[in-house]
C-alpha cells in the first residue's frame, strides 16, 4: 500500500497515473485537505483531513508500506516533518521526500543551489527519527 500526498498535482498526479498503470499496482491512498476540490483517478482511496492533525495522519498511514510526499513547492519543510513523524509512528517503511530532480548529496550543487541543502535536511530528519528509510528520485535538475 502506498500513500501519496497531493496525488492530483503535477508531480503527484503523474506518479499516481504511472503506478495505477502498472500490472502490479499498489493500493494507493491520497491524503488531501478537507476543503480540497481535487479529483482522483478511479482506484485511489481518498483520505481528507488536516495536514497538521497527527492522529489523522497516523490512522491514514497505518498499514501502508510507503509514503510519497508530493507537497507544493511553497510547502514549509516542517510540514514534511509532520508527515515523516506520523509515518514513523504508523510503521511506514519507506518515505519518498519532496526532492524530485537533483541529487541532494552533491556538495557542489548544494553550494550553488541553497534549496538543495534544505532537501538534504529532510533526508537527515528521516534518518534521525530512525523508523523509516528514505528513497530519493533523481532524474535531472528542474530548469
Amino acid at each position: 500500500m502506498l500513500t501519496n500526498t497531493q496525488a492530483s498535482g503535477n508531480i503527484g498526479g503523474a506518479i499516481t497515473t504511472a503506478l495505477l498503470a502498472s500490472p502490479h499496482a499498489p493500493s494507493i491512498t491520497a491524503i488531501t485537505r478537507p476543503d480540497s476540490t481535487s479529483t482522483f483517478p478511479h482506484g485511489v482511496n481518498v483520505a481528507r483531513g488536516a495536514q497538521d492533525d497527527h492522529a489523522f495522519l497516523v490512522r491514514t498511514l497505518t498499514g501502508h508500506q510507503a509514503l510519497v510526499l508530493c507537497l507544493g513547492f511553497a510547502a514549509p519543510v516542517d510540514l514534511q516533518h509532520k508527515f515523516i513523524d506520523a509515518a514513523a509512528e504508523a510503521g511506514v517503511e519507506y518515505v519518498f521526500p519532496v526532492e524530485f530532480g537533483s541529487d541532494t548529496d552533491d556538495e557542489k550543487l548544494g553550494e550553488a543551489v541553497p534549496l538543495m541543502a534544505g532537501k538534504k535536511k529532510v533526508r537527515e530528519y528521516i534518518e534521525s527519527v530512525g523508523k523509516s528509510k528514505w528513497v530519493g528520485a533523481v532524474n535531472n535538475p528542474w530548469l
